[in-house]
């Protein structure tokens, strides 16, 4: 059913709270029955924003900026209104249809995420197979991570075969071959048609947005025979995956961050998740060699 901006938008203020999305951008104080911070829309030296949380607004007293989430969204990111909108539906997971114009986007959208988390499934339940003895002894044993984090995090393996994930897809899920390519999981065979699996003979590590939707995989080798092989390979951009804009950890971290009001900056996949066993839960990582503004933000 396509859904008009109307509907849209109240069913993302009735899903988000007005605080959680501030909080990603400024620092809040609880006061009262609501919030109190910097306004980010001026040059603001004493905590002029205030958050109502039952109403679901904001309001700065000193430069006169107020309104719902969506205005600030808007504002925050510089976006016309109109555009915010399916933008924070995507961002905190929200599917939904926003018109005749984007219908398709949003579709392929929702179908990747769908498949990214029959991947994370497929990894996960190879990771305890009597033949993958040597990934699990990798994690337990040298990297000292107990069978609770490996849950939590949904850390998988893969085996060293071309195409044991793409056989999967087309003949057990189904998945239309369009989709398929889409996700960034496999990649063209250079004299034949076809393709082979991206990841292979590796554990994988599944990326997820702040809503905890699965975007992309990290896979890391863990056995010494091929030194030619990188150690980490990871998925490409796609329609939901982009690693500028992503923090690894970040869906496990947030509510740790903003508890202490800092946040600890790692390189990979490992540190995070060591860091987190061992109770630094406002940890995480880039996902690259470089650190952008976004974030940064």
């Amino acid at each position: 059913m396509i859904k008009n901006f109307k509907e849209i938008i109240t069913e993302l203020k009735s899903q988000i709270p007005i605080q959680d999305l501030i909080s990603e951008h400024i620092t809040l104080k609880k006061s009262g029955r609501g919030f109190v911070g910097l306004c980010p829309f001026h040059d603001d030296h004493h905590p002029s924003l205030q958050i109502h949380p039952q109403k679901g607004i904001f309001k700065c007293f000193s430069c006169g900026t107020g309104g719902d989430i969506i205005t600030f969204y808007a504002l925050i990111t510089k976006k016309e209104w109109k555009d915010a909108i399916p933008e924070l539906a995507l961002k905190y997971g929200i599917k939904v249809e926003y018109g005749a114009e984007n219908k398709t986007e949003t579709e392929i959208k929702n179908k990747l995420y769908d498949l990214n988390n029959a991947a994370m499934e497929f990894f996960i339940s190879n990771v305890h197979k009597e033949t993958r003895k040597e990934a699990l002894s990798y994690l337990t044993e040298k990297r000292k991570l107990n069978k609770k984090t490996i849950k939590k995090y949904k850390i998988g393996f893969v085996s060293d075969n071309w195409d044991l994930l793409y056989n999967y897809f087309t003949k057990e899920k189904k998945y239309p071959q369009e989709l398929i390519l889409a996700s960034g999981l496999f990649i063209p065979r250079e004299n034949q048609d076809g393709y082979y699996d991206r990841f292979r003979n590796r554990i994988i590590f599944p990326i997820f947005n702040e809503s905890g939707n699965v975007i992309g995989f990290g896979g890391r080798t863990f056995l010494k025979a091929d030194s030619n092989e990188p150690k980490y390979i990871n998925s490409p951009e796609t329609l939901i995956y982009n690693k500028g804009q992503t923090l690894y950890g970040l869906n496990f971290a947030r509510d740790e961050i903003k508890k202490l009001d800092c946040v600890i900056l790692t390189e990979g996949y490992l540190d995070v998740i060591t860091a987190h066993q061992n109770g630094f839960l406002n940890t995480v990582a880039t996902l690259g060699t470089a650190m952008t503004l976004n974030q940064a933000r």
